[in-house]
């Protein structure tokens, strides 16, 4: 085959053109700091890098359903800890009351236990973000409301949960409601043996009921911080799991620094010599030819 100058010319240009556009690719990663630019770069890589990219949505959704969970939690035993105390208050005012006080003294720890039992309402309708915690499944819905002297509860029996994993649901609070009302109505009736001064009941029957709410109260704190643990090991899993995605995430689609600035420079040394050599292939002239 013989060779024409149009053909060494063209070989000469594509070699230089060849160059260029990997030492132009080059920079264009370093610039960018990614391995992957373009799809038709590593077709296989791109279509690894968007299943992990959907794996760090799903595990940050998670992540964020989970935090909230453990806030929720965290509010719920802060809440049942207050009514905890409000019980405590509520026992030494009936040893308070059983024993001899002052005159008027039974009217005055009645007003107070009066005031306990509106805390115990504020308390019971605690919520967090618009949304009743110790509601049920009705989270929306004010669940406590006194109604003729009454305590009433108006939500669900049923806990919520939240998904913190494909097709794991945890509970992410307590029935209550129960143990609220039973409450409600020891200290009504504390209150009424403060009006009616009948030590009998105060140092026996309602002391008994007080005591017996005290431990209830203990089981659901436990209940709630078995669940809000529960909530941690699955929070701090998320994270690790989110960590590794990031870094496999990282290793798929992100440059390597050091390599990248050693092919800048194996490419732009390339780019040099097809023009050095360019230069002396095509410097011949029509009157080199004819000498």
């Amino acid at each position: 085959m013989r060779i024409t100058s149009s053909m060494v010319f063209d070989r000469v240009v594509a070699d230089i053109q060849g160059n260029q556009s990997r030492l132009m690719e080059s920079q264009e990663r370093a610039s960018a700091q990614k391995k992957i630019l373009r799809p038709s770069d590593d077709p296989a890589g791109t279509q690894y890098a968007l299943d992990l990219d959907w794996s760090l949505k799903q595990v940050e959704r998670y992540r964020q359903v989970a935090g909230a969970a453990q806030d929720r939690l965290d509010t719920v035993d802060a809440l049942l800890g207050k009514m905890g105390d409000l019980l405590i208050r509520a026992r030494q005012i009936a040893i308070q009351g059983a024993a001899p006080v002052p005159p008027q003294g039974h009217q005055v720890l009645a007003q107070e236990v009066a005031q306990l039992q509106a805390q115990l309402v504020d308390l019971a309708n605690g919520e967090l973000g618009g949304r009743y915690l110790f509601a049920g499944t009705d989270e929306l819905t004010r669940p406590f409301a006194v109604v003729a002297g009454v305590l009433q509860f108006s939500g669900s029996a049923n806990v919520p949960q939240r998904e913190v994993a494909p097709g794991s649901q945890v509970p992410v609070g307590v029935d209550a409601h129960q143990t609220i009302l039973d409450l409600y109505v020891t200290l009504e009736g504390l209150r009424q043996d403060l009006l009616n001064g009948d030590v009998a009941s105060l140092s026996g029957q309602r002391l008994t009921e007080l005591n017996q709410h005290e431990d209830d109260f203990l089981n659901l704190r436990t209940e709630a911080g078995a669940l809000g643990n529960r909530m941690a090991l699955a929070q701090d899993r998320l994270g690790a799991l989110h960590l590794n995605l990031q870094k496999s995430f990282a290793n798929t689609v992100d440059a390597d620094l050091a390599q990248t600035v050693m092919d800048i420079s194996r490419h732009e040394a390339a780019f040099q010599m097809s023009l050095q050599v360019s230069a002396r292939v095509l410097q011949h002239t029509l009157l080199d030819f004819l000498r």
